[in-house]
C-alpha cells in the first residue's frame, strides 16, 4: 500500500492506494494522483 498525506493551511488528509494483484503504485504517481484529488475537493482561493 502506498499512502500520501497533504496539509494546506488547515485541511489535512491522506489517500491510501491499495495495490491490485500486489503491484504497488510508484510514489511519484501516487503523489500526482493525491494532488489531483486534493485540488478537486478543496475550495479554491482566488488571489
Amino acid at each position: 500500500m502506498t499512502t500520501c498525506f497533504w496539509a494546506d493551511y488547515g485541511p489535512v488528509g491522506s489517500v491510501d492506494f491499495f495495490p491490485p494483484e500486489g503491484e504497488h503504485l510508484p510514489v511519484d504517481q501516487a503523489a500526482a494522483r493525491t494532488r489531483e484529488f486534493a485540488l478537486g475537493v478543496l475550495p479554491c482561493s482566488a488571489g
